[in-house]
């Protein structure tokens, strides 16, 4: 059974002796007579009995030891085992570790590398040079490197039984992670001891403590009070705390202790509970996640009756987890009082922003009601008297009061229209002031012109005095400022019952350096208006509701278009006005002055309508506006080739002679090519005349900006639709040569 026994050979031949011995004796026996033979065989037979039991106690012994031997042997047997199994399982701790062992043969300056991980550093489980495996230390760390493996090799000296440094080691080219190095020693069979080194790979961790160093520095920056809580052990650490004269929170000791008394007097009795319970380790667990890493919590302070109310927030930041549970979370106090007073005053803006949205809205409903019936009474003109024309064509003198009164609607449904469009691009920030040379004494005569007429049927008595502009040649924006004084002169002939009296000054205060003030003085005897009224008279939608105007035309619009316009232009209005006895408005603007020059005196020559013999090119997507533009242009005399698109039409230009067309009516939205593009190609042709050829814009975009764009294309001016004939003939008129 097992190799360790006695062998039973010296028993088996001591048996045989005695047995030989007997026998001997026997032989003698035979040759003796009487009690001599009966003596020698008893002799012999005592012999043989005494070597038998001396044999069977020798075996007994024998035995014993034998069983001895056994169960040492079964001992033996198992430790060789054990240890074949430690050997084994070291073996494959060793292999499966998640690290890097590196045993050191300083007789042989080399080491063994094992561990699961040597494949990232390059290595290969077994024996290489030492001085290569020095070579993975990043030069900083190479020294902590060297002492620590010197006093581990003198650890009897030093009383060491292990030391730990964090160092890097080379993963790649010139990349490096950070590990755990564990220094120790092991003693080989040979008494030999050998110094370990066991590396573990905590560059994740590192990234982690970074991480949440950052997160902790940028809180710091931001909140009076910080503390870290480790939500495992229920304990907790100040890190920061700057509150004032307040009571200081303890440096440490049990969370649930500061929750209770820290954090639950934070707030009064009806909210304390609350704020508790939200502050349990528990609730802040289930609350924080890796996809959910912030909770915020606000409360109202409790202080002292005489003291100001503050509020403060609690942010709740997680810092460390384990799977999807947080163990560790920082939290962080702000007195946020300031922000809740500018929350509160926030939303009673939003408030008296929602109300008076609202009443704009109401505003509006009322304008869209109004407008609704001021735009519908100018198309029942239109409409009514074209079925009445239709009617009455053998009828000249009828034909021509429809046509009047169509005119006159029209008239009244564009200036609608573009009131509306002008509010809604002020109110859009969309409006350009320009900047270009006026003269000023030329624009009121113009306004004069146009405003004695309208006056002349209320039959009202109109005053302009102008003598006072000493300086009229200024720098501003034209269209702009005699839109302002139109619309404040046309509403002092419509609120003035006819017969009355209106008169229009304008003076000039000479200021320092180039500037004048100009003031623009427009009064009137006509209805007047109320202090209620005059506060929200440029308010937009707003209009008199009294018996004496409610038949005036208007949207409501146009003193809120004044005020705008003049705010652009960074001047005032100002209004005095008595119900019963007329208003007064002064518009201020102050202008930059030019210097006058001889010929600005000229006269402008008369007014040409015969051009016939000249050729005109008509571009046009629209039938209709085609048929209206191509009738009016006829008239002249003119001849009219007209395209459908850009494109029809820059061919048209190509394959004509030199100087063939006159002037080219261009509108500018149509598909195919637009006439912005068609004008830009038209100037890159190469051809003498495709740069003096007149392009004028046929646009209803007829903003300052969108008239801009028409120049930036290469246009020579706009005619804005709807088209009308005196703006086509004066277009002709300037730029047929």
């Amino acid at each position: 059974m097992s190799p360790f026994k006695l062998p039973k050979t010296k028993s088996y031949l001591m048996i045989a002796l005695a047995a030989f011995f007997f026998l001997v004796i026997f032989v003698i026996s035979l040759n003796l007579q009487g009690f001599s033979r009966i003596a020698l065989l008893t002799a012999g037979l005592v012999f043989l009995v005494a070597a038998f039991i001396i044999y069977l106690r020798k075996q007994l012994d024998l035995e014993n030891q034998n069983r001895i031997l056994d169960n040492q042997n079964k001992v033996l047997y198992e430790q060789i085992v054990d240890l074949n199994d430690q050997s084994a399982r070291m073996k494959l701790l060793i292999s499966t570790a998640p690290g890097l062992l590196v045993e050191n043969f300083d007789e042989t300056n080399q080491v063994r590398i094992e561990g699961n991980i040597a494949a990232r550093f390059g290595l290969s489980p077994g024996l290489m040079e030492k001085e290569a495996f020095l070579k993975l230390i990043h030069p900083s760390d190479f020294i902590k490197h060297i002492i620590n493996y010197g006093k581990m090799a003198d650890r009897i000296k030093n009383n060491l039984t292990e030391i730990r440094e964090e160092l890097r080691l080379k993963v790649g080219e010139d990349d490096y992670i950070w590990t755990e190095c564990f220094y120790s020693t092991l003693k080989s069979s040979d008494g030999v001891e050998r110094v370990v080194c066991t590396f573990y790979d905590i560059n994740e961790q590192k990234r982690k403590i970074t991480e949440h160093g950052n997160i902790i520095q940028s809180l710091s920056n931001q909140y009076n009070t910080l503390i870290i809580v480790d939500l495992v052990k229920n304990s907790y650490g100040v890190i920061k705390d700057e509150r004032g004269l307040e009571q200081r929170i303890p440096e440490k000791g049990e969370y649930d202790r500061l929750n209770r008394i820290f954090f639950g007097t934070r707030v009064s009795a009806d909210g304390r509970y609350s704020l508790i319970e939200q502050l349990t380790i528990e609730n802040i667990v289930a609350h924080l996640s890796p996809s959910t890493p912030v909770m915020e919590i606000e409360y109202k302070r409790n202080l002292e009756k005489n003291m100001e109310e503050r509020w403060e927030r609690l942010t709740v930041v997680e810092v460390a987890e384990e799977g999807v549970n947080a163990t560790m979370a920082m939290l962080c106090i702000n007195d946020i009082t300031e922000q809740k007073r500018e929350e509160i005053r926030n939303r009673q803006i939003i408030q008296d922003a929602m109300l008076a949205a609202n009443q704009a809205n109401n505003a509006k409903s009322d304008f869209l009601s109004r407008m609704s019936h001021d735009i519908r009474t100018p198309l029942n003109a239109i409409i009514g008297m074209s079925g009445i024309a239709s009617k009455n064509l053998n009828d000249a003198l009828r034909l021509r009061d429809c046509l009047k009164k169509i005119d006159t609607a029209s008239k009244h449904l564009l200036d609608l229209v573009n009131e509306v469009l002008d509010m809604s691009r002020i109110e859009s920030g969309r409006v350009t002031i320009i900047t270009e040379e006026i003269k000023l004494d030329e624009m009121i005569k113009n306004i004069h012109s146009i405003v004695e007429n309208l006056a002349e049927q209320r039959k009202h008595s109109l005053v302009f005095e102008a003598g006072e502009l000493k300086n009229p040649l200024v720098l501003g924006d034209p269209s702009r400022i005699q839109q302002v004084l139109m619309n404040l002169l046309s509403n002092a002939v419509k609120y003035t019952p006819n017969g009355g009296k209106i008169s229009f000054t304008a003076k000039e205060q000479v200021e320092e350096g180039n500037f004048s003030s100009y003031s623009f003085i427009i009064e009137d005897n006509g209805v007047g208006m109320t202090p209620e009224f005059i506060a929200e008279l440029y308010e937009p939608f707003s209009r008199v509701d009294d018996s004496r105007t409610s038949k005036i035309e208007g949207t409501g619009l146009g003193m809120a278009i004044v005020k705008n316009l003049i705010h652009l232009m960074n001047g005032n209005i100002h209004v005095e006005s008595k119900v019963g006895s007329g208003s007064k408005f002064t518009v201020t603007l102050t202008l930059k002055r030019l210097e006058q020059t001889n010929n600005d005196t000229k006269e402008d020559g008369e007014m040409i309508t015969d051009f016939t013999g000249k050729r005109i090119l008509m571009v046009e997507d629209n039938e209709l506006n085609m048929e209206i533009a191509v009738d009016l242009l006829e008239m002249t005399g003119v001849t009219v080739e007209t395209a459908e698109n850009g494109l029809i039409a820059l061919k048209m230009i190509e394959e004509s002679t030199l100087n063939y067309y006159d002037l080219i009516f261009m509108d500018v939205q149509m598909p195919v090519m637009n006439g912005y593009e068609a004008a830009q190609n038209i100037r890159k042709l190469a051809r003498g005349d495709s740069e003096s050829l007149p392009i004028i814009a046929v646009t209803a975009n007829a903003f300052i900006e969108d008239i801009q764009k028409t120049k930036e294309a290469g246009m020579n001016d706009h005619v804005a639709k709807p088209i009308s004939f005196a703006q086509m003939l004066q277009a002709m008129n300037a730029y047929i040569r």
